[in-house]
């Protein structure tokens, strides 16, 4: 790929995970890490993200806890602000998968051997053939949703927001952009799987109200099962998702419902377990909503 200076990539780790001072920009490193940062020196989730910007041949990649000066209460607030646009205007997200910690990297060692077997058999009317058989495809979102990363509410909304996701994942590679999904081990069309989930952008543009709502109630369901940081709750959560559908939904949101939406969000449902979360004494009720 030709090299554009404007071009960068963004990564998506687990944050749960305490990054080393190393991996962090602080107010004591701050001028440091500005005239240069050793590789070697990095976790080694990052030196790896590093190299596959430069396979890529894109100058610039986007880390949060380098990014962001991590002491500062006001560079954090700011940045925050900040990070929809970041993902949505990135090239492409490299998303640590299967890497619960920084230090484990993303790359990974699996055996090839008996991928495929062949041997020959012979048909009723005589005829020899050779058969190559391979063993059973993986699937593209099995791999996904058992994928530590996707435990956390943060990779979720940079998943939303990305218009192109690789995911290193235990075992391969996986692809997605805003009109296809792909794997190292299915790298073409008519990709086998027992449902290729969209995200909330790849669908949006085509849905109707009624379709809309189901997009919403599905997400929202995926969001309230995930782990959630501490400077997230979830109506932070469910509001920053409200946003990206603003401009598809008319009338007003609160408290993880739509107006248009309200009557048949009414009706009970009984599940085998039910999340239950709590807002905080000192919340501002007010910042968490919007109209």
């Amino acid at each position: 790929m030709p090299r554009n200076d404007r071009n960068y990539i963004t990564l998506s780790h687990d944050q749960h995970d305490k990054v080393t001072d190393f991996g962090r920009t602080t107010q004591a490193s701050l001028k440091s890490n500005l005239t240069s940062i050793s590789v070697k020196s990095l976790p080694l989730t990052f030196a790896h993200s590093i190299q596959v910007a430069r396979e890529l041949n894109v100058r610039f990649l986007w880390i949060a806890t380098l990014c962001i000066i991590q002491d500062s209460e006001e560079d954090l607030e700011r940045e925050r602000g900040s990070i929809k646009d970041i993902y949505l205007n990135s090239y492409c997200t490299i998303a640590a998968a299967a890497a619960s910690q920084t230090e484990k990297g993303i790359f990974r060692s699996i055996p090839t051997e008996n991928l495929s077997v062949e041997f020959e058999c012979t048909s009723s009317e005589g005829e020899k053939k050779r058969i190559q058989a391979f063993r059973k495809q993986r699937d593209w979102m099995l791999q996904y949703k058992n994928a530590p990363l996707s435990n956390s509410v943060r990779p979720l909304l940079e998943r939303e927001l990305s218009p192109r996701v690789l995911y290193f994942t235990e075992v391969e590679v996986l692809w997605e952009c805003r009109t296809f999904k792909a794997m190292e081990s299915w790298p073409g069309d008519n990709m086998p799987s027992d449902g290729l989930e969209p995200r909330i952008l790849d669908s949006l543009a085509d849905l109707g109200d009624g379709s809309v709502f189901d997009l919403w109630h599905k997400a929202v369901t995926q969001l309230t099962a995930r782990t959630f940081e501490e400077e997230m709750n979830v109506w932070e959560a469910m509001a920053f998702l409200a946003r990206l559908m603003r401009n598809k939904i008319e009338g007003q949101y609160i408290a993880g419902m739509w107006q248009k939406d309200l009557r048949r969000r009414y009706v009970l449902h009984v599940y085998e377990t039910l999340p239950v979360f709590f807002i905080k004494k000192d919340t501002d009720l007010e910042s968490l909503f919007i109209a």
